[in-house]
């Protein structure tokens, strides 16, 4: 058999062969799937808040926490159930970095009122090329009080680079423990 380059083969019979085959398989009656086939319709920003929401759940169980999540509907995401205590409301916010024009940028999440109805915010920050080096500032609620937004400015898209009034809240998972205690 002679050697043909691939650069001189119409593909365009190929293609035609290929389309043609896959309009029979379908035209035919295909068995029914025996999973049910479920569509998601989350946008990019929910999406990155349940992986949010899974890192935090994680950690404080992982810190010894008999954490529960709720439903969507509720104002607050995670539960900690502690031991004769009243449960501890937590919501959790993720954000990725939003480049300014002018250099630096911005994490941003929308409180929408919540600040009212959760005992502890922990701001999930992602890193631009998706690595796992998550940053979690752990804030008390009484911070946010009457806040619409919790915005962290930088001039670097890292995580651990920002210089901001949250700083001190950055990686204080000490303060899960006084929340928890004190409620």
């Amino acid at each position: 058999m002679l050697y043909t380059p691939t650069f001189l083969v119409d593909p365009v019979p190929q293609m035609r062969q290929a389309f043609e085959r896959d309009v029979k398989r379908r035209s035919f009656s295909r068995p029914k799937p025996t999973h049910v086939e479920t569509k998601t319709n989350r946008t990019e920003e929910q999406l990155l808040g349940d992986e949010a929401e899974a890192k935090v759940k994680h950690l404080l169980g992982w810190r010894g926490y008999d954490v529960k999540t709720t439903g969507h509907n509720e104002r607050y995401d995670l539960v900690i159930q502690a031991e004769e205590a009243r449960e501890t409301r937590i919501e959790v916010k993720g954000s990725r970095f939003k480049a300014h024009r002018n250099g630096g940028g911005r994490y941003q999440a929308n409180l929408r009122g919540q600040a009212d109805h959760a005992d502890l915010f922990i701001f999930c920050l992602k890193p631009e090329d998706d690595a796992d080096d998550w940053r979690f500032f752990v804030i008390p609620a009484e911070e946010l009080a009457g806040s619409a937004t919790l915005t962290i400015t930088s001039r670097y898209p890292e995580p651990g680079k920002c210089r901001s009034k949250w700083m001190r809240f950055l990686g204080a998972w000490g303060l899960v423990d006084k929340v928890v205690n004190d409620v």
